[in-house]
């Protein structure tokens, strides 16, 4: 509730809206804590934390697909600009 309050309080506050989201994803709410992240994302697109934590909430909610993408976005900005290893062949 303390988090809650927070972001309430200050919508800009990062570290409280990324509390809230893991919060929410440890209880089971994985759609609010998916709308979290993306808020939370959206004021500190370069927190890497934020962004796993959203491949995990959406592997989470079985949007595989998307927490691939997710994930490879990480990957993609932690190479600079360069392009991530090639995922390798499914077998």
């Amino acid at each position: 509730d303390h988090a809650r309050r927070a972001v309430a309080l200050k919508p800009d506050y990062v570290e409280a809206r990324y509390n809230l989201a893991r919060l929410l994803q440890a209880t089971g709410s994985i759609e609010a804590a998916l709308t979290e992240y993306r808020k939370t994302i959206a004021l500190r697109p370069d927190l890497v934390e934020a962004h796993l934590a959203l491949g995990q909430a959406l592997g989470d909610a079985g949007r595989l697909d998307a927490a691939i993408a997710e994930f490879r976005e990480v990957l993609r900005d932690s190479f600079c600009g360069e392009s991530a290893p090639p995922a390798p062949d499914a077998a």
